[in-house]
């Protein structure tokens, strides 16, 4: 039952992402969902395997560890965390962009969810100099890139 939660939340997420998170992602580090699609073992739609690459690795992977606990809690399931959205603001007063949860939303879910979604945008861009592997063997093909 776990492994189809994953796969149907891989699915749903990242139609998803084309909403909330992408708006997060091009706030704090002027990329897209897509531009992490083949990044490393664990960023992108993909269920995620292997050892991280490097720590933007890292930070997707702890973010799909995130979902999951996040889906298995008291709080979520699949129609709250993906047919209630949270809706996000850019902030470009601070000298790093900065991306806010409005605090009007309809669930504690959305709300943990657009926490958890601004926590990977947040760790992405202390780490985005370190930016090196796409389709990395084990994972996929290996392929270095540079943004």
């Amino acid at each position: 039952m776990v492994l189809k939660e994953i796969y149907y939340l891989r699915i749903r997420r990242s139609k998803f992402l084309e909403g909330s998170l992408d708006r997060i992602l091009k706030c704090t580090i002027e990329k897209s969902f897509s531009d992490l699609e083949d990044y490393g073992c664990w960023c992108g739609s993909k269920e995620g395997n292997g050892n991280p690459v490097d720590a933007i690795d890292i930070c997707c992977r702890h973010h799909k560890v995130f979902l999951q606990l996040l889906l298995k809690s008291a709080s979520c399931n699949m129609f709250t965390m993906f047919a209630l959205p949270y809706d996000v603001t850019c902030s470009k007063n601070s000298q790093q962009p900065e991306a806010i949860c409005n605090e009007n939303m309809a669930s504690v879910c959305a709300k943990k969810l657009c926490k958890g979604d601004i926590w990977l945008g947040n760790c992405i861009q202390k780490h985005i100099s370190d930016v090196g592997y796409f389709n990395k063997p084990g994972c996929s093909n290996y392929r270095q890139t540079s943004w």
